[in-house]
């Protein structure tokens, strides 16, 4: 915890930000082993978190950033997409160093005052980016190459070409990102009330009212979308993280979409990420996906009693 004050106190953050990090590293340290909270540590302590109060600071900032660690000079065109197509909150940003193979990590996020965590809004859209860097810091994360640098993010994966000893990253790619953006979105949201009920027994109650018919036909779109989206992410966490969110926030069980592979079988997982790479779900699906999760272990189960393991 001294390591985490300092932290905080070294790079000026206000009393607010520290409280919440601090808090935030008390809830996880109780539910996590000294290895995972020391990773919790140095990822934050790796890391430089930046509050600004307009999207003119948003983007000013990732811009000076780029161009002081790689020498990358942002276009008018991403500048106006930032501002009127994303209007992001935050973002999480690795920024690779080729010579040394290692990387610059840096959290912007807009909140209502500079420098303060002043509302739940505010402790959200951090939260989010906090998961991000979480479930990519580890030994993993970067993979250089001669003509590429891969990054790992979750189950993002990132390539940027090398172009005459400098990073493209104007072309760089990436994989799943609606994936890993749809879970760190509802880790940011419901991480404090998920985080203190037993997630079996909300699942279940979940499936009933799912599998109810007419009565789950009835309700308002919103809710029933809400209704699903809690359903899939529950689903998620119980049949890879065995119902502990906190084991979903390291970047060596970030990976789902392999998890799930492991588990379950390639054609559990490729359902899987059709179904969770969209935002609005339908209930029969998710009830085919269910019975598909639950099949898998049942053939699992039986290869490994039958001594057929693959």
């Amino acid at each position: 915890m001294n390591k985490l004050l300092e932290y905080c106190k070294s790079n000026g953050y206000s009393l607010s930000l520290t409280n919440f990090l601090v808090d935030l590293f008390d809830k996880y340290s109780t539910n996590t082993s000294i290895d995972e909270q020391e990773n919790f540590l140095n990822a934050l302590i790796n890391t430089k978190i930046v509050l600004v109060g307009s999207i003119e600071e948003f983007i000013i900032t990732i811009k000076n950033k780029l161009y002081d660690e790689i020498g990358y000079e942002m276009s008018s065109g991403e500048e106006l997409a930032m501002t009127y197509m994303y209007r992001q909150k935050g973002i999480y940003l690795p920024i690779p160093n080729i010579k040394s193979n290692s990387i610059s990590r840096t959290i912007v996020v807009r909140v209502n005052k500079t420098g303060e965590l002043i509302c739940d809004e505010d402790n959200i859209s951090l939260s989010h980016e906090i998961f991000h860097l979480l479930r990519s810091y580890g030994d993993s994360e970067i993979i250089n190459s001669s003509s590429e640098v891969t990054l790992k993010s979750g189950v993002i994966v990132t390539k940027i070409p090398i172009i005459d000893g400098f990073l493209d990253y104007l072309n760089g790619t990436k994989q799943n990102v609606q994936c890993e953006e749809n879970f760190v979105g509802f880790l940011g949201e419901k991480y404090n009330l998920i985080s203190q009920m037993n997630i079996g027994v909300v699942f279940d109650r979940l499936q009933e009212i799912v599998n109810s018919g007419e009565n789950f036909n009835s309700l308002h779109p919103d809710d029933k979308n809400e209704i699903l989206t809690l359903y899939l992410n529950l689903l998620l966490l119980i049949k890879v993280y065995n119902g502990n969110i906190f084991n979903s926030l390291n970047s060596k069980n970030a990976d789902f979409l392999e998890g799930i592979k492991i588990l379950y079988g390639d054609q559990t997982k490729k359902l899987f990420q059709n179904i969770y790479s969209k935002r609005f779900y339908d209930e029969s699906i998710l009830i085919q996906l269910d019975k598909a999760f639950s099949a898998a272990s049942f053939i699992n189960d039986t290869e490994v009693k039958s001594g057929q393991v693959k």
